[in-house]
């Protein structure tokens, strides 16, 4: 989904700190969740009555940005797939907005005979996400 962080918050979730972030849903790839909708997303980490709590690796959703996330729904809200490696950071670009990863090599991967490969190499970055976005849409529509 392509999502843009309206407000976060954090709790405590058990013997965890949670960071609850509402999100407006600009645009669904696969799922239930419909165009328009109001999403909370739910990350490891944050600041809960003057405890802090990292969580190595785990997404970073900040209010007033916009990403293109993979989301599993819980109980609890949605998770990002994969922690980080979830969430691509939107920036503005000339002519639509670009994600800008914070990882090395990005790779999208397909399911192939139960296995998961590489389905290109690495997405140049900065890129396009229409371009992403068609390319993701074409998996999903794959046998």
């Amino acid at each position: 989904a392509v999502v843009s962080v309206e407000e976060r918050h954090f709790e405590w979730l058990g013997d965890r700190i949670v960071t609850r972030s509402m999100a407006h849903v600009h645009r669904v790839l696969k799922g239930n969740t419909a165009d328009g909708q109001r999403i909370e997303i739910v990350t490891l980490g944050g600041n809960a009555d003057g405890v802090a709590m990292r969580v190595d690796g785990e997404a970073h959703l900040q209010p007033g940005e916009s990403y293109l996330v993979f989301l599993d729904p819980t109980p609890f809200g949605f998770r990002v797939t994969g922690t980080a490696q979830g969430c691509l950071h939107l920036t503005p670009g000339a002519r639509g907005p670009l994600i800008e990863a914070d990882v090395v090599a990005l790779h999208l991967v397909s399911r192939q005979d139960g296995r998961l490969v590489s389905a290109a190499g690495p997405l140049p970055l900065p890129r396009p996400l229409d371009e992403v976005v068609r390319e993701v849409e074409g998996y999903l529509r794959a046998p």
